[in-house]
This record gives C-alpha cells, structure tokens and sequence, in this order.
C-alpha cells in the first residue's frame, strides 16, 4: 500500500495550488472555513486521484512529476483511487455544497476518461492539451469560487473570466513542459502527446509563448481594475521564473551526445564534430549515414575523463564484439549487411513501438518483401525522410517532396 500512495503523488499537488489560491486572490469576500476544505479536497483527494489513476494506466517506469524512480503499479492503486475520488465527493457534499460537489464530479470523470485505456484522450495532442489546460485551470478557477461562497455576479463578471482565462494560458505553459522526459515512455504506449509532437525545442517555445499570453493578459486585467500594485508584485515573482525557464531549456535540450557528456569529460561539441567527421567515421568503418548503427544498446562502464575519439573507439569494439560469426551469417543468410540489420530493425521498432511480440512477424514480412524485390511500404521510412517524427497517421500529402532513392538501396525505399 505504500507504493500505491506514493504513486498518487500528494506533494506534487502542490504544484497546482497557484490556480486555487489565484482564484481566491481576485474574489472581495469568501467563506474561509468552506475554502480550508476546498484546498484539502483538491489538493489532498482529487488531484492525487488523478496522478493515481494515470500512473495505474500509464505503468511508467522512469522519471514522472515528482517521483525519479516510481515504484511498480499494483491493483491495490486501483482500489486507494476509487476510495480517494468517493471521499472527495463524500467530503465536498458535506462539507461544502452541492454546486461544488459537481464541479468536483465532472472533473474526477474527464481525469478517468483522460488515462482510461478504452478512451485515452491522453493519445491525442490537441485534445489532452485541452482538456488540462481548461479543467485544471479556469474550470477549477471557477470551481474554486463556488466553493468558497462566490455569487454568480462575482463569477460571471468580466474581469474574473478573463482571470481564468489567464490560470488556463499558465497551465498551457507549464503543462507541455511536464511531458518532456517522458517522450520514450510515451511513444511505447502510443501516446502522441503534444510535448512528443512540438519536440524539445518547440515545446519550450510553445510554452514561452503561453505564458507570455498569459502573463500580458494578466498585467492588461489588472490595468484595467485598477490593481496596479499587483502588477508590480507579479513582474517581481516573475524573475526568478524566468532565470529557472531559460536554464531548465538549456539543461534539457540534450541528444544522444549531450547524453553521453553527462557521464564523461568529452562534450557534446566534440562528440558531435567526431560524428560528422567523414576521415574519423571511415577509420571506424562507417560513413556519416551508417555511423548510428555503430551504437548498440547497452549499458557500458567508462572512465569519466574517457576523451570522445576514445569512447567511439571503445563503441567500436563493443560493436565488433556483438556481431559475432554467428550474426554475421544469419544477416548474410538474409542478404542484409550489419548496417542493414540495424536500419531494418529500427524500422520495425517503429511500425510497431507498444507489443514487442509482434516485431518477429513484421520483419518477416518485411524480409520477404525484400527478397521479391518489392519496396518495403513502411511508414517509418517516410517519417524519417521527412523529418517529422510526430506523424501517427501517413497521407498523400506527406510523401509529397519525399526523396526516392535508387532501388540498389535494399532497405529504405
């Protein structure tokens, strides 16, 4: 049972305390004591729900928001989610109001419908965007109000929309900024999620930009109501978080060569001229194209001042050490050479990315498409031709411009 509560993540509630208490800044008179059980409710029921119910479909097994190493999904998270949503609705009946138990109703089935693997908006980009951006923030902007004893005047009132509007524009800046280490776990399970479509660098561009909205449409409200100190306040608040924006891009701006620097002395700059770098690739025995087949997955132990020319070459034998005699005729028996194997392989990690236990018939079929000498028809093939590697669905359109390459090429065609 204490992994299941762990994977409920309670302390990362905290991160979505600035729309609760945003909510509550803006109003002239409130109920505290109804407030106090709305912040609990949230913050200590619902939320945590919501990170359970998402962590029981999602089985993630690297780092997610507020846990570096979540512990193994069990049926008991199940069960200590269903008890945390009926407490939430049981509190909020009791202890607030019924208005505010709907809101807290509608919330806890758009989460479920969120994660649950029949449904899954999570899969789709914009929908999922939407779908937190809006009901973790102005939805529960509101949601708070009602529970804190807002009149419908209060809330209905221009300038408190256009304050929830802003809470929604934060979240759509933060909110994309959590799905960044979790690209690999994501793409497994089929989740084309908007971080994995925008990438890393447009994603943090897409973020800046929502937040720029947000915070102009904030300083414009508050210009307009008169709250000019509170504009003064926010700019001051708001420096910091630009110093922790700007240095969290550069730190997860990262390739397989910054990658590989973390853990040695070499930098990403070297390692990536040594890449491009046609005399060094070919004393290797590739070429600038073929050089990534060099890297086979594994975990390998290093010194930490390993200069980059000497890491490669280690790669390099522990290349050579995996294609074994033995490989090395089953790839000849196929008629494919070891770079081939691995271009294949990838393209068959790709086409299918969630059940490994089907990836056997697919490069069957691939390989006997190859024998006959007939185009592979992969659509992995293109997404890497085109570089647009959020693709889930290929059209026409996309194999417009796509380079064709000649039919001596067994693999990519």
């Amino acid at each position: 049972m204490a992994d299941a509560l762990k994977l409920m993540r309670i302390p990362f509630s905290v991160f979505l305390m600035p729309v609760y208490w945003f909510a509550l800044s803006v109003l002239p008179a409130l109920n505290v004591t109804k407030a106090i059980w709305v912040f609990l409710i949230l913050h200590v029921l619902v939320y945590p729900a919501s990170n359970g119910y998402n962590s029981y479909f999602d089985k993630d097994e690297s780092s997610i928001g507020g846990l570096k190493h979540p512990p193994k999904v069990t049926i008991k998270l199940f069960w200590l989610v269903l008890l945390f949503d009926c407490l939430a609705l049981i509190c909020s009946v009791t202890l607030v109001s019924l208005e505010f138990t709907s809101g807290i109703l509608i919330y806890l089935l758009v989460s479920k419908a969120y994660s649950y693997d029949k449904i899954r908006l999570k899969k789709y980009p914009i929908i999922s965007t939407l779908i937190v951006i809006i009901f973790q923030g102005a939805f529960t902007f509101v949601t708070v109000q009602i529970g804190a004893e807002a009149t419908p005047a209060q809330i209905i009132k221009t300038s408190n929309l256009i304050f929830a509007l802003v809470s929604t524009l934060f979240l759509c800046g933060s909110y994309p900024l959590t799905q960044i280490y979790q690209h690999h776990e994501d793409t497994q399970r089929g989740d084309q999620t908007l971080s994995l479509y925008l990438g890393i660098t447009g994603t943090f561009l897409f973020s800046a930009v929502s937040l720029v909205a947000g915070a102009g449409l904030l300083i414009w409200n508050y210009l307009i109501t008169g709250q000019i100190i509170n504009i003064y306040i926010f700019l001051l608040c708001t420096g910091p978080v630009l110093i922790i924006f700007g240095n969290w891009f550069w730190q997860v701006k990262k390739d397989l060569t910054a990658k590989l620097s973390t853990d040695i002395a070499a930098s990403q700059t070297e390692l990536d001229s040594l890449l491009r770098d046609e005399k060094f690739v070919s004393s290797l025995g590739f070429d600038t194209t073929t050089i990534m087949t060099m890297f086979i997955p594994n975990t390998y132990e290093v010194f930490w001042n390993t200069s980059a020319p000497d890491l490669l070459k280690r790669l390099k034998k522990e290349y050579n050490a995996f294609w074994t005699p033995a490989r090395e005729a089953k790839a000849g028996a196929v008629g494919l050479s070891k770079a081939e194997v691995s271009t294949l392989a990838s393209i068959v990690e790709a086409e299918q990315s969630v059940h490994a236990d089907e990836r056997r018939r697919i490069a069957g079929v691939y390989l006997n498409r190859l024998k006959v000498g007939q185009p592979l028809q992969a659509d992995p093939t293109v997404v890497f031709a085109v570089k647009s590697f959020f693709i889930r669905i290929l059209l026409n359109v996309n194999l417009t411009g796509v380079w064709r390459p000649a039919r001596k090429s067994p693999i990519i065609r």
